[in-house]
Order: C-alpha cells, then structure tokens, then sequence
C-alpha cells in the first residue's frame, strides 16, 4: 500500500484540529451553555450547520443518559 501523500496528511491534520475544536465546543456548552458554545464556532468558522448538529446531539445524548425526553 503506498504512503498517504501531502493531501491526505493535510485532511487528517484538519480533520483533527476540527474534533479539538468540537470538542472546546461542548466543553463550553457544558460550562456555559449552549449560546458562548455557538459564539465559539463561529468564532472559529464552523458552519451554523455543523455547530447546530453537534449542539443538539450532545443534548439528546445527555437526556438520554438523565432518562429525559430530548427538547427538539
């Protein structure tokens, strides 16, 4: 198999500073909700939509876990 070429090694490198930045994201959420979670995304350029999805499946994944009904 060959070696990953200079393209992929930069997808995987952005595709890594992206997961950090999700997860801040969330860390935020938890910390100070989901408003400064949004300002931090689109501080950082991640699409509305993204930030959007990410939000609310950590919200559905923590009503799960309190046994809640997810808002939404």
């Amino acid at each position: 198999m060959e070696a990953p070429g200079p393209a992929a090694e930069r997808r995987q490198a952005s595709n890594h500073i992206l997961s950090v930045l999700i997860d801040v994201g969330l860390t935020y959420q938890k910390t100070h909700g989901d408003a400064v979670a949004r300002e931090f995304y689109a501080s950082r350029g991640i699409p509305d939509e993204l930030a959007a999805r990410v939000l609310s499946r950590q919200q559905a994944r923590r009503a799960a876990k309190s046994g809640a009904a997810p808002h939404g």
